[in-house]
């Protein structure tokens, strides 16, 4: 779009230069608010023509929404990604996994769920789920249960390598890396080392992590509160595990 220069200088563009003035979000309330300053767009008069930068009140009058959004709208996969294989959402976000194995995100990310180290309350642009160099994305589960709760938001990927790579809420153990500490950038699986066992499928929901391998055994970890994990207890684990009671047969898929 062309601007004249008169036009230019009356709205103050100036060049993209990554400052803290020019980083703008828009919430889920509708917000547009720069964080660094503190301050909103505001409809000064709620004519949808005159705009001010503002106090953030959270009124009528900075509440701002997309276009109409009951129809379908195509999601912006980069070139470089290669084409949509497999969809995964729940709720709040949804990952893409591409044909050139990489894995693309959007929506509510407030807990890393998107792994792309940040923790996006808004993000209406697809962000690159961060691998490790040279491994490529071949599985893909989204999970969430509520944008206010934090305890169950999760993006699992299985890895080229045969691991499990997942990011997000991690108070029940589910990344499975043995903490319980959430993380904004994507952590590798503890046991299923990629070498002596594989990982072939993942899910996960509730805080509970499912992780099918190549050794048609089925490894649980995270949320135990009704000993979904199998393993004859209800405590959770942060480690997983094949439990007796989830591996009595063996298992090609689920």
């Amino acid at each position: 779009m062309n601007h004249s220069s008169a036009n230019q200088a009356a709205i103050g563009l100036a060049v993209c230069d990554g400052t803290s003035a020019q980083k703008w979000r828009m919430y889920a309330n509708g917000t547009i608010k720069n964080t660094g300053y503190n301050v909103c767009i505001d409809n000064k008069n709620g004519d949808g023509t005159t705009l001010q930068l503002y106090a953030c009140l959270g009124n009528a009058n900075q509440t701002f929404s997309l276009p109409d959004q009951h129809h379908l709208v195509q999601f912006n996969l980069p070139a470089q990604a290669g084409t949509a294989v497999k969809v995964a959402s729940d709720q709040y976000s949804i990952v893409v996994l591409t044909s050139n194995g990489q894995v693309w995100g959007a929506g509510y990310g407030k807990y890393g769920q998107l792994g792309d180290g940040a923790n996006w309350t808004y993000q209406p642009f697809p962000v690159q789920f961060k691998l490790p160099n040279g491994v490529t994305a071949i599985d893909v589960w989204n999970t969430a249960y509520s944008p206010t709760g934090g305890l169950y938001d999760n993006t699992f990927v299985i890895g080229s390598d045969g691991k499990v790579y997942g990011t997000g809420s991690n108070g029940l153990g589910q990344l499975g890396n043995g903490t319980t500490t959430s993380t904004l950038t994507p952590v590798a699986m503890n046991v299923i080392d990629g070498s002596t066992i594989k990982a072939l499928q993942v899910e996960s929901g509730y805080g509970t992590t499912i992780v099918l391998t190549d050794n048609h055994k089925v490894y649980t970890v995270g949320n135990n509160s009704n000993g979904q994990l199998g393993d004859g207890t209800t405590t959770n684990s942060s480690t997983p595990k094949a439990n007796k009671y989830t591996n009595i047969l063996p298992i090609t898929m689920f």
